[in-house]
């Protein structure tokens, strides 16, 4: 197990490979930075994984290399030395969609990193591949990070039990609920939104202890501002 700097106390975020990181913030919330530094600084852990971006919105990501766009079809297998695709389907097919991530089930080990989960929300359960990529990860291992800014249009099945929660500011009273569920707060006790405009609760799923908050991606040690 590995271990992620994140508090000025010196604690640790234990992290492991395989790992799902969920992300839920309304528009402007500052959650695409958040998941790009969290990438970053994941690859700087697991160096010999490769990355896979799923951009369905096309804007965020252009600076990467290896960026591939498509009108129904698929992005080539990754050959030889390149650790990077940064997949922009331009029309999203889900029989499309699930064999590309059939493909990064099959490529262990790896790191998902699905920028804007709506685009996965086709049919009444959403994709299966994300799912399973979920729930098998840490057998194979693909690690998985997952961003969204409404939660309120995903499937409960999409999003089973995330191992690392970034709840930054939300929109709704539904999604706010959710993700104090994800995060372990009691439905008696109230969890503020963020006082600053980038500001981030974090928790485990697996820690017995209240959420951590911080100002913004950048308060976390270990994560360079970019």
């Amino acid at each position: 197990m590995d271990k992620l700097p994140i508090s000025p106390t010196n604690s640790k975020i234990q992290v492991r490979p395989g790992d799902t990181w969920l992300l839920a913030g309304r528009k402007g919330s500052g959650k695409t930075t958040a998941g790009k530094l969290l990438t970053g600084q994941l690859l700087n852990i697991y160096p010999t994984h490769r990355l896979y971006i799923f951009d369905g919105k096309m804007r965020d990501f252009q600076h990467y290399p290896n960026i591939i766009q498509t009108d129904g079809g698929l992005p080539p297998k990754m050959t030889g030395n390149q650790r990077t695709q940064v997949w922009q389907p331009l029309t999203i097919v889900p029989e499309r969609v699930e064999e590309w991530l059939w493909r990064v089930r099959q490529d262990p080990p790896a790191i998902l990193q699905v920028d804007e989960l709506l685009f996965l929300c086709y049919g009444p359960n959403g994709s299966d591949e994300l799912t399973n990529i979920t729930k098998l990860g840490r057998g194979l291992p693909i690690l998985t990070v997952v961003q969204t800014q409404e939660l309120v249009r995903v499937p409960r099945g999409t999003l089973t039990q995330p191992d690392h929660v970034m709840r930054l500011r939300l929109k709704s009273r539904y999604e706010r609920r959710l993700m104090s569920d994800f995060l372990n707060v009691d439905e008696d006790e109230h969890l503020a939104e963020p006082q600053d405009r980038h500001g981030i609760w974090y928790g485990h799923a697996e820690v017995d202890e209240p959420p951590r908050y911080y100002h913004s991606i950048q308060a976390l040690p270990g994560l360079p501002e970019r």
